[in-house]
C-alpha cells in the first residue's frame, strides 16, 4: 500500500533527527544527512531525517525521508554492482547501511538528462558550453538532450560546490586522466541504467549524481555515498513531464512536481531563505510533501511501496545492528 502522508500526521510521526550509536562503533562523521560511524571493519552510513538547504540543516526533520533514501540506495548499489564495483555490503537496519572502507575522491560526478535546474540558469545567461559539450541555441526550459551531459564539480568539505570547465582540471583533481575517464564513463553508465529503472515504474531521471572512492588495498575506484535517491538525483513522472513541456511552464511550476528535495528549498527561498540567518519553521504541508517526495523517489525507482518499519530510534538500530552481528 502507497505510504502517503497528510501535514496533520507530521508532529505525531516520529523521526531520526541524529543517531547516537554505541561502542565499539566510533562516530567519523555527521554529515548534512548521515551520520558516519567505524569500527575498524566497516563504515555504518546511518542515513537520518535530517534536510538541508543552502548548506544549511534545518531544525526539524522529514517523516520517512531516512529510510526511504538508505533503501533507494541500496537497490542502486545491488542493480548497479555490474556496471562499477561499489562499498555496499548490506541493510541492517532500513535506516543504516554498511559498506567497505573507500577514501573518497574529492568529486561530484552528475550527469543531466534535461536542461533544468542551475544548467537551465546558466544557459539562460547564455553559456553554450558545459565541460566540452556545445549546446545549440533557442533550447527551452525542460528539453531532453540528444545525449547526456557529464558536468563535474568539487566536493566541498564546507560552503558550495564548484563546477569544474576543463577536463585537465578535472584530470587533475581525481589523479590521473585514466581514473578521470573511467569516473565519466561509469556516471554516464549508471544515469543511462537509473533512468532505464525509472522509466519502468512511469518516471524519469532527469539528473544525478555519484560520488566514488579508492577501496583499500589494491586503490580500485568505486562508487560510494547513495545511489538514484531523493537528495542526489531529480525524478519527474512521464506526465507530469508531458504536461508542463506542452505548457512551456515556468521553472517554478516545474519545481512543484519535481520528486525530489527542490521542494523544500523552492519553499525557503520564496519565503527569504537563501542561506543566510536563520532557517525559518517548515509548515506542516511542506514537510509532508517533502515526505511524499521521498517516499515517491524509492517507488518510481524500484517500483515497489515503501517498506513498513517500526519508528526511527537508536533503540531499534543497535537492535538491529546486533541482531545481525555487526554489533556485539
Amino acid at each position: 500500500m502507497k505510504m502517503t502522508v497528510t501535514p496533520g500526521m507530521v508532529s505525531s510521526l516520529q523521526i531520526l533527527k541524529e543517531s547516537d550509536l554505541p561502542l565499539p562503533l566510533r562516530l567519523v562523521k555527521r554529515g548534512k544527512v548521515r551520520d558516519v560511524y567505524a569500527d575498524g571493519r566497516y563504515v555504518y552510513l546511518v542515513t537520518t531525517d535530517r534536510i538541508s538547504a543552502f548548506d544549511v540543516v534545518s531544525e526539524q526533520g522529514v517523516p520517512y525521508k531516512g529510510c526511504a533514501l538508505n533503501r533507494a540506495s541500496a537497490f542502486g548499489f545491488e542493480k548497479t554492482k555490474g556496471i562499477v564495483p561499489n562499498h555496499f555490503i548490506s541493510v541492517p537496519d532500513p535506516n543504516v547501511t554498511v559498506a567497505e572502507a573507500y577514501t573518497p575522491v574529492k568529486v561530484e560526478a552528475i550527469a543531466r538528462g534535461y536542461l533544468v535546474g542551475s544548467a537551465w540558469r546558466q544557459y539562460e545567461k547564455g553559456r553554450r558550453e558545459f565541460f566540452g559539450t556545445k549546446l545549440r541555441e533557442g533550447l527551452i526550459h525542460g528539453q531532453g538532450f540528444d545525449s547526456p551531459l557529464f558536468t563535474p564539480s568539487t566536493k566541498a568539505d564546507a560552503g558550495h560546490d564548484v563546477d569544474l570547465n576543463t577536463w585537465q582540471d578535472f584530470a587533475d583533481l581525481v589523479g590521473s586522466e585514466a581514473e578521470a575517464g573511467k569516473i565519466r564513463q561509469y556516471t554516464l553508465d549508471l544515469y543511462a541504467a537509473g533512468d532505464l529503472e525509472t522509466r519502468r515504474h512511469g518516471g524519469l531521471l532527469v539528473d544525478t549524481k555519484f560520488e566514488y572512492g579508492r577501496r583499500g588495498g589494491d586503490g580500485y575506484i568505486g562508487l560510494i555515498d547513495e545511489a538514484w535517491t531523493h537528495d542526489s538525483s531529480r525524478f519527474l513522472r512521464f506526465a507530469d513531464y508531458g504536461r508542463l513541456m506542452e505548457a512551456n511552464a515556468p521553472p517554478k511550476a516545474w519545481a512543484e512536481a519535481w520528486v525530489d528535495k527542490e521542494y523544500v528549498r523552492t519553499w525557503l527561498s520564496e519565503n527569504g531563505f537563501r542561506g543566510e540567518g536563520k532557517m525559518p519553521a517548515i509548515p506542516d504541508e511542506v514537510i509532508a510533501g517533502a515526505s511524499n517526495r521521498a517516499v515517491g523517489s524509492y517507488e518510481m525507482v524500484t517500483g515497489k511501496p515503501l517498506p513498513a518499519a517500526d519508528p526511527p530510534t537508536n533503540e531499534r538500530i543497535a537492535g538491529n545492528l546486533a541482531k545481525t552481528g555487526f554489533l556485539k
